[in-house]
């Protein structure tokens, strides 16, 4: 029986448009200037990623196509190259042309991004890097990534707040790529993009409910 592919998102990289199907794990490869299918590439070998792990996350940056199956963090190039790596515990981002990023979600407090160069082939895991404030989302952009962060807890308030006083502030900030070579990063010392009130975090409440942008994704913490 013929099936046909069921692609649900496209990607490129600088060589190739990637159609990856929706529930299988294969992926079309095709010519960026009159959409010929080059050829198909598939992952199938891969262990399936347990109940509750991320399961054929893509994203796509430089010359290089990523699938993140559980723990496995696939790396695929249009020439049908390819090498897997450990991603234990971390969720694929997004990419970019030095690579990927990755985080542990959904956990509200995590002020760790985890970086994966293309350039590495075999061994290691991702490299930490730690930012000084809770991560709320992450986008891709040609000059480096745009975090999101949320601000500090705020000082103890009157119980005659009202949310709008209470409420926490997001701050998205342009972090290069020179700069996400460091290790630790304090986000004041980058340059801010936008700043507004985030009303789903309060000082009294756990973080539940918390909202992450991930290259226009939107995930709700529970």
């Amino acid at each position: 029986m013929t099936r046909l592919l069921r692609p649900e998102k496209m990607f490129l990289t600088v060589d190739a448009v990637w159609a990856p199907d929706e529930t299988q794990p294969v992926v079309a490869v095709l010519d960026p200037v009159d959409g010929s299918v080059r050829g198909l590439l598939d992952w199938a070998d891969l262990p399936p990623a347990p109940v509750g792990d991320s399961q054929g996350r893509c994203a796509a940056g430089g010359e290089t196509f990523w699938v993140q199956q559980g723990q496995h963090l696939l790396a695929l190039k249009a020439t049908g190259s390819r090498w897997v790596l450990a991603c234990p515990g971390l969720t694929l981002l997004t990419a970019g042309p030095f690579g990927v990023w990755l985080a542990d979600l959904p956990r509200a407090d995590s002020g760790l991004l985890f970086h994966v160069p293309a350039t590495q082939r075999t061994g290691g895991l991702p490299t930490p890097i730690t930012l000084d404030r809770s991560i709320r989302g992450v986008q891709v952009r040609a000059d480096g990534l745009e975090v999101t962060v949320l601000s500090p807890p705020l000082p103890r308030l009157s119980a005659k707040a009202t949310p709008a006083e209470a409420a926490r502030r997001v701050h998205t900030h342009l972090l290069t790529w020179a700069a996400l070579e460091q290790p630790h990063l304090r986000m004041a010392e980058h340059p801010e993009i936008t700043s507004t009130p985030s009303p789903d975090v309060y000082p009294w409440l756990p973080e539940a409910g918390a909202r992450w942008q991930v290259d226009g994704q939107e995930w709700h913490l529970s």
